[in-house]
């Protein structure tokens, strides 16, 4: 069901995820790209001592060049990202509005909303907020070829009683 994106214009709450969460995570995932790097690299070193195979290290350091620049593309990509996440309800639907390159706009009908749960991760806690998953009917395949249900969320938001009010009423 399309829907008319003038509607948008009233909403009733806007908002956007919490900086210094979404840093942390952004940090966290930095960190996880490294410790693979010395961890990949450890057992390449050690297995190439043991085996008394010549070492070539254009292949290891290529490759751990390689996992580096991912990690810090995408830490510097979501810091991007951040400035231009838009979080919307209104009466109907729900808008989530991403933009690194390209923007993409989600709206979610409200009537189409089997599900709502509010998640705490360790981060969440840390920074006394919330996030807020609701599910829609959609579902992906994962691993393996099960069907696994697609969530949407707000991440990072403080005032989330309030966003749970607004989500729940039709």
């Amino acid at each position: 069901m399309a829907i008319n994106n003038s509607k948008m214009k009233d909403f009733i709450w806007k908002g956007k995820p919490d900086f210094k969460p979404y840093l942390a995570k952004s940090f966290i995932e930095l960190l996880a790209s490294g410790l693979f790097i010395g961890i990949t690299y450890t057992l390449v070193y050690f297995i190439q001592n043991s085996t008394n195979v010549e070492r070539n290290p254009w292949i290891v350091e290529g490759f751990l060049v390689f996992i580096a620049l991912q990690g810090i593309f995408l830490f510097v990509k979501r810091l991007i990202e951040f400035k231009n996440i838009d979080y919307q309800i209104n009466n109907d639907c729900i808008k989530i509005t991403t933009q690194f390159i390209t923007k993409n706009v989600k709206i979610i009908d409200k009537d189409k909303i089997h599900s709502i749960e509010v998640k705490r991760t360790i981060i969440d806690r840390c920074f006394n907020v919330n996030t807020i998953q609701f599910y829609s009917g959609k579902l992906t395949k994962g691993y393996e070829d099960q069907l696994k249900k697609e969530l949407d969320k707000f991440e990072f938001i403080l005032n989330s009683a309030e966003i749970m009010m607004y989500l729940e009423t039709k």
